[in-house]
């Protein structure tokens, strides 16, 4: 603590203010200390003093004592012995003086030393030290030591964390995939033999995805998706093509195209999509290195209905193939499934059945003629394929799907709906409406499935932007009951949508009850369109529908092109070369109505620019018809875009708008 002192208190103890005024009094004191020992002699003024306490008259030392000054005031006798004595005054008085002897070490050069900082009773002091030892000053130091050493090796253990994650992460992909990159092609571990089972026939049902990767397992290019179920009872393998761009909720990573879901996180999540997105079983996988298994196979065999030109995917150049048998190589055999694949452009989507041929092919060529063939065959392609199924099983497999007749394995296009997003992309939404009697989810013979009378909670969304679509459709839904007055939807809301720009209905349906998939069937009947998807993880069960640009716009027996009359169209030029609609007018009606009049050129004219690098077909009545014309003109131009619109100023079905691909043809 500070000394007992009457100058200053503990506050103020270690103010430098304080001990500036602390040394000038010192001054004073032995300035009047000198003036009563007579050390100043006559030339002592009172300017001498720096004291209030002496603002008496002017007097010098001689005055000092005379007889005519009141000896009461003067006379040093007179004077306060505690205060002025001789021999008793140091500092001011005698406790004065016993202080100033007791910290006189203070006024050393050093004036504050480490001791002086005394440690209070409220601070915590560390574990084995003395708290007198434990200063101020040296607690502060510590503690900023420690904060720096509490940084250091958090971001050190921050480097040592992230590195052992990257090398997990490619650990994992690495013992999972069994294979390590090499150059220009996969190579992996070797296998264990695959020796012959005893029974060569498969003999459970197996519901699986079949993938294709370009040629690379550890990082694959997905070119073929295919949901497969075998069922052994009656030997049939049916199959669903999926476009590879196909939209579906990826778990952990939200909507993404479907062969995004590999290189998230392996077969294993694709499998958990697919489960999820098309409300199907699915339990085993196989994804094979397409390229890397043909070659190894000395190619396959291919039968082709007729002549085809895809691009070689390498170097982007033509590979012709010929009506009737073709034999592809790893090269060619990717080429051809990536044209297939969805993301090829003016290539019907409904096409991707054709890939089942390069699957099935290399299962025959694998097969071989007999089991010595496909044994050694197996072992030579083991390290081009990853799947969960056993050996066993993977000979089974083979066997089996290569020897089955032709109508048993069949192949169906999953019904999709394209979406341009932004960029242009082009992206498709899958409809599942049909897989149920695609796949005979109910056995022959059995009584249908009485649902349960559930009341969905049902949100409608305007997608087209059409105001009051969204009421107006609510109203469809309102009054709909059971037999027993319970009703079937409970209208929650109706509002628009997060974008005008659907171009299909959208029926959602967030639950995993089959009365619910009942209802959206029941949906899709009343709005006479819509796709219907099911998320069966979804927190809340309800329906949501989102007005597309199809609703209303549905085919009629009563249309004027089934009445004999031809579709109306028209023309316009969009890049400014003279005379060109008037030669896609002579080109369309020469090919399209030399069997029967299909459409008739109503006029031809400019566009209101010249800027259209792309040739636009637009329809503004979305039947099969009308759908189906589009596609005609589109394929007979060999160019342009097929699109939809409600703006139709010069009322016709379908507006052609050349552009300068149509020019370059």
């Amino acid at each position: 603590m500070a000394p007992d002192d009457r100058r200053f208190n503990d506050d103020d103890y270690f103010s430098d203010r304080k001990k500036d005024d602390y040394f000038f009094e010192k001054e004073k004191d032995q300035d009047r200390d000198n003036y009563y020992r007579g050390k100043h002699g006559s030339s002592f003024k009172k300017n001498n003093f720096y004291d209030d306490d002496y603002e008496k008259e002017n007097f010098e030392r001689e005055d000092f004592g005379r007889n005519d000054y009141d000896k009461d005031v003067y006379d040093k006798s007179n004077y306060d012995k505690n205060y002025y004595d001789e021999d008793d005054y140091k500092y001011g008085s005698r406790k004065d003086n016993r202080d100033l002897n007791r910290y006189k070490d203070r006024f050393a050069d050093d004036f504050f030393k480490d001791d002086d900082f005394n440690y209070s009773d409220n601070e915590d002091v560390p574990s084995g030290i003395d708290p007198d030892e434990y200063s101020t000053r040296t607690r502060k130091i510590k503690q900023k030591k420690r904060k720096r050493k509490i940084i250091s090796s958090a971001i050190i253990i921050f480097i040592i964390i992230a590195i052992i994650a990257v090398g997990a992460f490619f650990l994992f992909k690495f013992f999972k995939n069994k294979f390590s990159a090499g150059e220009g092609e996969t190579t992996t571990s070797v296998n264990e033999p695959i020796d012959v089972p005893a029974n060569l026939a498969l003999t459970e049902d197996i519901s699986m995805v079949v993938a294709g990767a370009r040629e690379n397992l550890l990082e694959p290019d997905i070119n073929f998706i295919f949901y497969s179920r075998f069922d052994s009872k009656v030997n049939k393998l049916t199959s669903l093509t999926i476009p590879v761009n196909t939209l579906m909720d990826i778990p952990g990573f939200g909507l993404e195209s479907t062969d995004k879901a590999v290189e998230f996180g392996g077969m294993d999540l694709l499998m958990l999509t697919l489960k999820k997105a098309l409300a199907m079983d699915v339990n085993r996988y196989i994804i094979f290195d397409i390229k890397s298994i043909v070659d190894k196979i000395g190619g396959v065999n291919i039968n082709l209905d007729s002549d085809l030109i895809i691009n070689n995917f390498e170097n982007d150049e033509e590979i012709a193939l010929q009506a009737g048998d073709n034999k592809l190589n790893g090269t060619a055999a990717v080429s051809y499934l990536k044209y297939y694949s969805g993301t090829v452009k003016d290539v019907p989507i409904n096409q991707t059945v054709n890939q089942k041929k390069v699957f099935d092919a290399i299962l025959i060529a694998v097969n071989g003629e007999n089991d010595e063939d496909l044994q050694k065959n197996l072992n030579s392609v083991s390290n081009f394929y990853e799947t969960n199924l056993s050996d066993e099983e993977i000979f089974q497999l083979f066997s089996t799907f290569a020897k089955l007749p032709a109508e048993s394995n069949s192949a169906y296009p999953l019904d999709v709906t394209s979406v341009e997003l932004e960029g242009g992309n082009i992206f498709y939404v899958p409809d599942i409406s049909r897989l149920s009697s695609i796949f005979d989810v109910q056995q022959p013979g059995t009584e249908i499935a009485i649902f349960n009378q559930v009341t969905a909670d049902l949100q409608i969304l305007n997608g087209v932007g059409t105001p009051g679509i969204a009421g107006k459709v609510s109203g469809l839904f309102k009054d709909l009951k059971y037999n027993d007055g319970t009703a079937k939807f409970n209208v929650l809301q109706a509002k628009d949508a997060d974008n005008y720009n659907y171009a299909a209905t959208q029926i959602v349906v967030n639950s995993s009850d089959a009365s619910y998939m009942a209802l959206a069937e029941e949906i899709k009947t009343i709005l006479k369109a819509g796709n219907i998807t099911q998320n069966s993880d979804a927190p809340t069960q309800n329906i949501v529908i989102i007005i597309g640009a199809d609703y209303g716009k549905e085919q009629t027996s009563e249309t004027t092109a089934q009445q004999g009359e031809a579709v109306k169209i028209n023309i316009l030029n969009g890049v400014g070369t003279a005379g060109l609609a008037g030669k896609a007018k002579a080109q369309l009606e020469k090919n399209l109505n030399s069997v029967q009049k299909l459409i008739e050129v109503s006029e031809v004219k400019d566009a209101a620019n010249f800027n259209y690098a792309e040739t636009e077909i637009i329809f503004f009545e979305n039947t099969d018809l009308i759908n189906n014309i589009a596609q005609q003109i589109q394929k007979e131009l060999g160019a342009g875009v097929i699109k939809y619109s409600d703006s139709n100023p010069d009322n016709v079905k379908i507006s052609v708008i050349l552009g300068k691909d149509y020019t370059a043809k």
